[in-house]
C-alpha cells in the first residue's frame, strides 16, 4: 500500500494529493486488502491470513471464488469482463445497482430499519476499464425509460384535464383543478442542484430508489463543489444513506418538498484528479458513507478484435435490462425483511469492533466512522445477494435469513472496500495522524503479549506514568488488551489482528 506524508502531521494539499495519487504504482499493491479476519472462515474459503493477499495470483484466486459464489445473474454479468480490475468494478457496481431494485426490502440494524442502498466510488487511472461501468448502467435504462414514458402520458392527460378545468371556471359548476403528476425516476444524472435533487427524492417517495450513476465522477463533483447550487449535496447524501428525513421549503410558489424516507444509491467512477471535487478533505462526513474501490492497472494492451461467436456487449446488456426490469417489477410491492443468524451478527460485531479499535487508536478519531459504516454496508450487500436468489427462486416468504454463502461474499466485499477506503482516506487532503496516534502505535507494537505495568513502564521510560496508564486503559476499553489480574495485561486476539494491520501498512510505505 502507499500513503502520502504518513510520518507528517501536516495536511496534504490538493496538488500534493494529485501528484501522489497519480504516480504510477503496481496495481496489485493497491488491490490487496487486509483479509486477516478470523471471520473469513466461510463457504467462499478465502485464506484469512494476510500472506494470501501478498501475491497477485492469490488475490485473483480469492476474487474468482467470490464471483463463482455470487447469484447467477450477477456472476454472469461480472464474468463478461476479463481483467481483475474490470471484474472488481463490475462486481461492486452490479451489486449496488441490483440493491436499488428493492425499495421495501429491509434490514433491522441496531434496532433501526435500513434498506439495501449502496453508495459506491470507483477510482482508477484513465483507460483502466472504467468505461465498462457504462455497460452496467444500461441495466437500469429500461426501468428509467418506462418511468419517463409513464410521466409523459400522465402529463399529456394532465394538460387535457387542466384545459377542461379552465373552461369550467366560466360555468356555474367549475371542476376541481387537476393535480400535476410527479416525475418518478430510477436513474438520475449527477449534474444536479441541491434543490432539484431534494425535489426528485421527494417526488420518488419511499416507493422508488433514486440512483445517481455517473462514469465520470467529476460530473457529480462539479455539482457538489458549486457553492451556490450544490452546497447541500453532501448533507443530502449523508441523510439519504441513513434514510433520515430530507426537506426543503421555498418562498416561491409556496414550494415544500419532504422525503420522510429517502432512498438513494450512488455509483460513481473516475480518476485521481476528480476525487477532491467530491471530497474537499478527509473530514467530509460524506466520505465514510461511500464504499471505495481504489487502485491502479497495468499498462497492458487488450486484444480488441471482436469475437464473432459472442454477442456485442451493448446488445447483451440491453437484453439483460429486460431481466432487471422484471426484477424491479417483482420487488415493487414486496415487503421482505432479511435476517441474520446469531453467528452472523457475532461476526458483524467482530468486524466493526476490530476495525474501529485499529482506526480510532492508530489512525485518528474521524476514521472510526469508516469502520462503523462498513459494518452497516456489509448487511446491505448481504441483503441484496439474499434477495437476488429470492427472486431467482420466485419465493414469497416475508422473512428470509441470509445464507452463509451470501454472508461470506458480503464480508469479503466489505473488508476490501474498508481497506481501500482507509488507503484513500490517508492521502486525501485534511487531517493526518497525530503525534498521539503515532505514540500509541509505537507503544502498542512494543508491548509483549503478556506484561505487567512495571514492565511497560521500564520499556517506555520516556512516556509519563499518567500518560502510560491512560494509553493502557484506552487499549483495554477498545478490546486490544485485557487485564488478567491487578497490574497485569494480555494482548487479545483482536490485538494480533491490529498488529498485522499495522505491520502491513508499514510494508506498503
Amino acid at each position: 500500500m502507499f500513503f502520502a506524508n504518513k510520518k507528517s502531521n501536516k495536511g496534504v494539499t490538493n496538488t500534493e494529493f494529485n501528484e501522489t495519487f497519480c504516480e504510477p504504482k503496481n496495481y496489485m499493491s493497491i488491490l490487496m486488502p487486509d483479509a486477516n479476519s478470523q471471520e473469513n472462515h466461510n463457504i467462499i474459503n478465502i485464506d484469512p491470513e494476510p500472506s494470501a493477499y501478498k501475491d497477485k495470483n492469490e488475490f485473483e484466486a480469492g476474487l474468482h471464488r467470490v464471483i463463482d459464489s455470487c447469484p447467477d445473474v450477477i456472476k454472469e454479468i461480472v464474468l463478461l469482463f476479463i481483467s481483475p480490475e474490470e471484474q472488481i468494478m463490475a462486481l461492486y457496481s452490479t451489486v449496488a445497482l441490483t440493491g436499488s431494485l428493492m425499495p421495501f426490502v429491509t434490514i433491522n440494524y441496531d434496532n433501526r430499519i435500513n434498506y439495501p442502498c449502496i453508495i459506491l466510488l470507483v477510482i482508477f487511472p484513465p483507460a483502466s476499464g472504467n468505461g465498462g461501468m457504462s455497460l452496467i448502467r444500461i441495466l437500469g435504462q429500461k426501468i428509467n425509460s418506462v418511468l419517463i414514458q409513464e410521466y409523459s402520458d400522465q402529463m399529456r392527460q394532465y394538460k387535457l384535464d387542466y384545459d377542461l378545468y379552465k373552461k369550467s371556471l366560466k360555468s356555474s359548476t367549475p371542476l376541481r383543478p387537476p393535480l400535476e403528476p410527479k416525475q418518478i425516476l430510477f436513474l438520475a444524472p449527477g449534474d444536479t442542484t441541491t434543490a432539484r435533487l431534494i425535489k426528485q427524492i421527494s417526488d420518488n417517495g419511499p416507493d422508488q430508489f433514486l440512483t445517481i450513476f455517473e462514469t465520470e465522477a467529476d460530473v457529480f463533483g462539479n455539482s457538489a463543489s458549486n457553492s451556490q447550487y450544490g452546497a447541500g449535496l453532501s448533507t443530502i447524501v449523508r441523510l439519504g444513506f441513513q434514510n433520515e428525513p430530507i426537506s426543503q421549503m421555498r418562498k416561491t410558489a409556496g414550494e415544500l418538498n419532504i422525503a420522510d424516507i429517502p432512498k438513494i444509491s450512488m455509483i460513481l467512477s473516475g480518476t485521481a484528479n476528480q476525487v477532491t471535487k467530491i471530497f474537499k478533505n478527509n473530514e467530509d462526513g460524506m466520505y465514510s458513507r461511500f464504499m471505495i474501490i481504489f487502485g491502479n492497472a497495468p499498462a497492458k494492451w487488450k486484444n480488441v478484435k471482436p469475437d464473432p461467436s459472442k454477442q456485442p456487449l451493448n446488445e447483451y446488456f440491453q437484453t439483460q435490462a429486460d431481466e432487471y426490469y422484471k426484477m424491479w417489477q417483482f420487488f415493487k410491492a414486496k415487503h421482505i425483511e432479511v435476517k441474520f443468524s446469531d453467528s452472523q451478527w457475532d461476526r458483524i460485531n467482530a468486524f466493526g469492533e476490530k476495525h474501529l479499535a485499529v482506526m480510532h487508536n492508530f489512525i485518528d478519531e474521524l476514521s472510526g466512522s469508516i469502520a462503523k459504516r462498513h459494518a452497516n454496508m456489509l448487511t446491505r450487500i448481504a441483503a441484496t445477494l439474499t434477495m437476488t436468489r429470492y427472486y431467482d427462486l420466485k419465493e414469497t416468504v416475508s422473512e428470509k435469513t441470509c445464507s452463509e454463502e451470501d454472508f461470506g461474499i458480503a464480508l469479503w466485499m466489505a473488508e476490501q472496500s474498508l481497506k481501500w477506503s482507509l488507503d484513500l482516506y490517508k492521502i486525501l487532503p485534511g487531517k493526518r495522524s497525530t503525534a498521539i496516534n503515532e505514540q500509541k502505535t509505537e507503544l502498542f507494537k512494543g508491548l509483549p503479549n503478556e506484561f505487567s505495568y512495571k514492565e511497560a513502564e521500564d520499556r517506555f521510560k520516556l512516556i509519563k506514568k499518567r500518560t502510560l496508564q491512560r494509553r493502557l486503559n484506552e487499549f483495554v476499553d477498545s478490546g486490544l488488551l485485557k487485564r488478567i489480574e491487578f497490574g497485569k495485561y494480555q494482548k487479545t486476539d483482536m490485538a494480533q489482528l491490529a498488529l498485522s494491520h499495522l505491520n502491513q501498512s508499514e510494508d506498503g510505505d
